[in-house]
């Protein structure tokens, strides 16, 4: 059974691993960014969850996609940019 713990901490129960992959659900308790139904989606759609460093167990998902995501808050500046270019790039009459 995993204990409470620490704010961003994260608990893993032991599990066997055969080739770098667990051969059994993992289970782990900690605070993370994304709630299962995302991750869930996410695995579904072909994405992967890696965990790079035992130390820490911070997992990181990789989509498989070509899609490019664009953080929110740069996604206004980007487009204004992307106006003022257009601007810029008409023929002058």
């Amino acid at each position: 059974m995993l204990s409470p713990l620490p704010r961003f901490a994260i608990e893993a129960e032991l599990m066997p691993v055969e080739n770098g992959t667990p051969t059994t659900d993992i289970k782990m308790k900690g605070r993370f960014k994304w709630v299962q139904s995302k991750i869930e989606d996410a695995i579904s759609n072909g994405a992967t969850i890696e965990i790079k460093s035992i130390k820490t167990l911070r997992p990181t998902l990789y989509r498989n996609s070509d899609e490019v995501n664009i953080n929110p808050r740069y996604l206004f500046l980007l487009n204004l940019l992307m106006n003022y270019l257009q601007i810029l790039m008409q023929p002058q009459s």
